[in-house]
């Protein structure tokens, strides 16, 4: 089940969905075991380049229409398109490494990218790289606060749930509020 949810969610999130699927994985972290975890992150990483692709060619063959539904996603504005368009012009694909830990959707990326024609070898390279990146800092560091919260607090597991729904419950307000869908 880790692994079709791990999939799905990747592939989910690089194509209509908006929360990140650094959600799911740093969950897996707390409740699993690193053979779990790295399953989760294997299909997780496919999913979204999968869905990296489905959105490149998407954007390549209908630039207009993607960008009309890339509007519609929640968290994604007109500005947001507009300067992951012009960061693309300027940066090519490097600036999706720039991105990554700003709260850019990286399917925005994968839809620039596409309409601008550029090389989808590429854009998978460096999407495996840049998601791969994202992705092992959010287990990494879950994997080290689990470590020091056990060491802090009796109840651990009880307190790590309540700690993780803070974290990314706060994490999505500050990031709607900032970007004001």
């Amino acid at each position: 089940m880790i692994r079709i949810i791990s999939f799905l969610w990747g592939f989910f999130e690089a194509t209509i969905f908006f929360l990140v699927p650094d959600v799911y994985l740093t969950g897996i972290v707390l409740k699993a075991d690193s053979k779990k975890t790295l399953a989760a992150f294997s299909y997780c990483l496919v999913g979204a380049l999968l869905g990296g692709v489905l959105v490149y060619y998407f954007a390549f063959m209908y630039p207009l229409k993607t960008l009309d539904w890339l509007h519609h996603i929640p968290g994604i504005s007109v500005r947001l398109i507009q300067d992951v368009r012009v960061n693309i012009s300027a940066d090519g694909l490097l600036s999706m490494f720039k991105g990554m830990f700003q709260g850019i959707p990286y399917k925005l990326f994968a839809a620039a990218w596409g309409e601008k024609g550029g090389g989808l070898s590429f854009f998978l390279l460096l999407s495996l790289v840049a998601r791969g990146l994202r992705f092992v800092v959010s287990i990494v560091a879950t994997v080290f606060l689990k470590a020091l919260g056990k060491k802090l607090f009796k109840n651990w597991n009880k307190w790590q749930w309540i700690i993780y729904g803070i974290f990314w419950f706060t994490f999505y307000i500050l990031y709607f509020t900032y970007y004001k869908w």
